[in-house]
């Protein structure tokens, strides 16, 4: 599987990007988060409790994106860290991965 992305160098040029991401990985991580959810779905007690958790996750991903979108409209696909962002770039970045992760640990803590 690849994504392919249209951009500009700084010379003004038209340029193409292939990512390649492998089969594997990505049916690794469907199999990964189906192991996470399948508690929850058979328990509505453990739903209920869960439910803050996944909040947390999905609000950490919209920061994350949200920080990430400046980069990739200025064609920046291959950058995956926080060296060209500026300030509130960077608070959106960790507060992102931050809330992902205490997300995901409060649901693995209840299973």
């Amino acid at each position: 599987m690849s994504f392919w992305f249209y951009g500009k160098d700084k010379e003004g040029k038209r340029t193409l990007m292939s990512v390649s991401v492998a089969y594997e990985s990505v049916i690794a991580l469907v199999v990964a988060l189906f192991a996470l959810a399948v508690p929850f779905m058979r328990s509505g007690d453990l739903r209920d409790k869960a439910t803050p958790f996944a909040v947390l996750v999905v609000a950490g991903f919209i920061s994350l994106t949200a920080s990430k979108i400046p980069q990739f409209r200025r064609g920046e696909w291959h950058t995956w860290g926080m060296r060209y962002m500026g300030t509130g770039g960077r608070v959106l970045y960790v507060l992102g991965y931050v809330l992902m992760i205490l997300g995901i640990l409060g649901i693995l803590a209840l299973c």
